[in-house]
Parts: structure tokens; C-alpha cells; sequence
């Protein structure tokens, strides 16, 4: 056991603690919501608002009322989970999440 280095003394002479570092989580990052990550990621594909109605066959307007965070504009709760799941899948984001 001798062999082992010895952390050297801190001011009190006592062995200082290690000091560790931990990466940041998103926990730790103020949350992007889910219309602006889907309008971000709709950004990175290159393709417009319209191309993916027509690819989804889901009206523009509430596309543009889920990249709002409008979702009081959509005809119902199931309806705009579905959207979003399908709109986030298309952008292959996560959809569960």
C-alpha cells in the first residue's frame, strides 16, 4: 500500500479531495420546446413548411400552429400527438420523447 501516491495536502495539511467533473445533461440546459425543435430541425433538412404538408398530407395552418406552440389551435389532444409524432418522425427526431 506504501506504493500508492498520496494526494499531495491541501491548506489544512489535510489530503485534498479530487475534484471531479461531470458532463452537462440536458437536464442542466434551459429545454427547447417542441415546436421550436421541430421548426430547427425543419430548418436543417432544406425543405419548406409546405413540402412537408404535402409529404405528411397535414394542412399547412397546423404545422405552423405546432411549430408555434399553438397547440390549443388543433382540433384535439390525440389529434395533435399524432401530428407531432408523424411531423417529428418525418424529421427523424424522436417522437416518443
Amino acid at each position: 500500500m506504501s506504493d500508492l501516491p498520496r494526494p499531495a495536502p491541501g491548506l489544512n495539511g489535510e489530503p485534498e479531495t479530487p475534484v471531479t467533473f461531470r458532463r452537462a445533461t440536458a437536464a442542466d440546459t434551459p429545454c427547447e420546446s417542441i415546436g421550436e425543435a421541430l421548426y430547427r430541425a425543419r430548418q436543417r433538412s432544406g425543405k419548406t413548411l409546405m413540402q412537408f404538408s404535402l409529404e405528411l398530407k397535414i394542412a399547412p395552418h397546423h404545422l405552423i400552429a405546432i411549430e408555434n406552440n399553438a397547440f390549443h389551435e388543433l382540433p384535439g389532444r390525440a389529434y395533435a400527438i399524432g401530428i407531432v409524432k408523424s411531423y417529428a418522425t418525418r424529421l427523424a427526431l424522436e417522437s416518443e420523447a
